[in-house]
């Protein structure tokens, strides 16, 4: 049974409830349904470890703003990325959840900029791995013309004489949460696209489109398994009675409850009773529905290996240290597939770069990538690290267009580029953000960074 991917977003308002979201992050406030003795477990992928740190990673992300901003604008962004228990690899499914949130914090990088993506934090000291992540979404904007009606004069007549006049409006940095999460319509694409380029790697896909199940709070979940374990309230005839809303007097008659205020009254009353009692069916429908799913993968698992045959019989035997490097080499070939998959897609997408912005250091780069696939006749033909090293030259020094910078030439290349060493970089956090580092910190090494990268997964 395939599992759906689960990815949340929560807009956190104030500074307030950044440092409020990291307490609970990092545990520096009581958590219910967290084990204490598996907290160290936890891993923090940035340098942001607590909450003190968290808010001013995004006070330092907030001072780069150039434009105005809302009068009340959202801060941060919080993502929640996780699946359902069954589905991870510890838990009986499939899902490897280091590789599952690897290729999250990717996606939400490119989504979002490496530099506005502040903190991230794997925890796994709950029933469920998941992924916490917290983003300032920051928008940048391109330099642009401005047409904007003036009042010049008066005509003749009294009306007012009015010229369009152009003006330059200079690049800038704008805070707008609504460009990435605005109406239900973005909301929805974020789950299609999320199910999609990462979900589908690891066996998830997308939960029903237009759903209209709600989702219970552990508090709420909780204070109704409580609640339920007490005997409920006996409405009694008498409180089917109208109440006398206002007192009448010597020359006024009293003001008493309409039937319909009765039935809604009592309505209010049944529902505060019934309450509980739905969320703790709704609790044990779900654990049964979980055993259900668990009977099933065991059942789905026993066939696969009876499905083996031979197969099964003959790797069954091998020493534990042969079973290790046969897995390490099928490993290696899944590794591979992966990167040539990668090399095809972005192989392709190059006349959509060079057709939307042909300006751009994206555009830029597809004009020189597909001059040299013409050259080469294929893709898999081209010497990528030589095309890649050759932009790079003629991008730094403008003859192709404006000069552009070291880090934005290494992060063109890392995330269009279809070398092998570009693609297992961008593919890895660490080995991306160690070769932005690089490329902001000593320019003049970053080459050997892109040429010579990790291995994917590392």
């Amino acid at each position: 049974m395939a599992h759906p991917v689960i990815i949340r977003v929560k807009k956190l308002a104030t500074l307030s409830q950044v440092s409020a979201s990291g307490q609970h992050t990092w545990r520096e406030r009581y958590t219910h349904n967290a084990d204490p003795a598996r907290t160290p477990d936890n891993r923090d992928l940035r340098s942001v470890t607590s909450a003190a740190d968290l808010r001013a990673a995004v006070e330092q992300r907030l001072a780069t703003v150039t434009e105005k901003t809302a009068p009340k604008p959202v801060r941060c962004v919080e993502y929640l990325v996780t699946a359902n228990h069954d589905a991870f690899r510890e838990n009986g499914g499939s899902v490897d959840h280091q590789a599952y949130f690897r290729d999250a914090m990717a996606w939400i990088e490119k989504r979002h900029g490496v530099a506005n993506v502040v903190a991230a934090n794997v925890q796994l000291d709950e029933r469920t791995p998941h992924l916490v992540v917290y983003v300032v979404p920051l928008v940048e904007t391109e330099a642009r013309e401005r047409k904007r009606s003036v009042i010049v004069g008066t005509n003749p007549d009294g009306t007012k004489r009015r010229e369009t006049r152009t003006e330059q409006q200079e690049a800038g940095v704008r805070l707008s949460a609504a460009h990435y999460l605005d109406g239900r319509a973005k909301l929805s694409k974020l789950q299609t696209d999320f199910a999609a380029l990462v979900g589908e790697r690891h066996g998830l896909v997308r939960g029903v489109e237009r759903s209209r199940a709600k989702h219970t709070t552990v508090r709420e979940f909780y204070a109704g398994i409580e609640a339920a374990q007490k005997p409920m309230r006996v409405i009694r005839p008498a409180a089917l009675a109208p109440k006398v809303v206002q007192p009448g007097g010597m020359l006024k008659r009293a003001t008493v409850e309409a039937p319909e205020e009765v039935a809604e009254r009592i309505t209010r009353a049944v529902h505060a009773e019934f309450k509980p009692l739905a969320i703790a069916a709704g609790g044990a429908a779900l654990e049964r529905k979980k055993r259900l799913q668990a009977e099933a993968t065991a059942k789905a698992k026993v066939a696969q290996v009876e499905a083996l045959g031979p197969l099964a019989a003959a790797v069954k035997d091998l020493p534990p240290a042969q079973l290790e490097q046969l897995i390490e080499h099928a490993q290696g070939l899944q590794r591979a597939a992966q990167v040539a998959v990668e090399a095809a897609r972005r192989a392709a997408e190059f006349g959509r770069l060079l057709a939307r912005n042909a300006t751009s250091a994206a555009g830029r780069y597809a004009r020189a990538a597909l001059e040299a696939i013409k050259t080469a006749g294929d893709h898999r033909r081209v010497a990528w690290d030589r095309v890649d090293g050759q932009w790079r030259e003629v991008a730094k020094s403008g003859r192709d267009g404006p000069e552009l910078s070291e880090l934005t030439v290494v992060q063109t290349i890392l995330e269009y580029s279809p070398g092998q060493a570009a693609i297992r970089d961008s593919l890895d956090p660490e080995a991306r953000n160690s070769a932005l580092a690089k490329a902001r910190s000593e320019p003049g090494r970053a080459e050997s960074v892109l040429r010579h990268g990790p291995e994917l997964g590392r």
